[in-house]
């Protein structure tokens, strides 16, 4: 387990999906995970930064990560979208690398 309680295939299995968008070249964890108060049932609070998805894509990702063996649910946003200022703040405060493009 990693410091997001993830284990390392897990986070093998998201990341390779992330590989597979050319346009993602970051994306953080935040929410529970990201500050280390989660439970075993937490869900994975994922923001891509410095891209544009349109709703589309987004859904195809999700529905990768869904019909994968990843145990977790996931809330993929897209920073540029969030118009939540309360949100952006709390991800920019709290807010960990978790996948960047090599």
């Amino acid at each position: 387990m990693n410091e997001f309680g993830i284990t390392d295939s897990h986070l093998h299995i998201i990341r390779s999906i992330f590989k597979q968008y050319q346009a993602i070249n970051k994306v953080l964890i935040y929410g529970s995970r990201a500050k280390g108060n989660y439970s075993e049932r937490s869900d994975v609070d994922l923001v891509i930064c410095d891209t544009t998805f349109d709703r589309k894509t987004i859904g195809k990702i999700l529905l990768a990560i869904n019909n994968s063996d990843f145990p977790y649910t996931v809330d993929l946003q897209i920073m540029e979208n969030i118009k939540n200022k309360n949100l952006q703040e709390h991800i920019k405060r709290v807010g960990k690398e978790f996948y960047t493009k090599m």
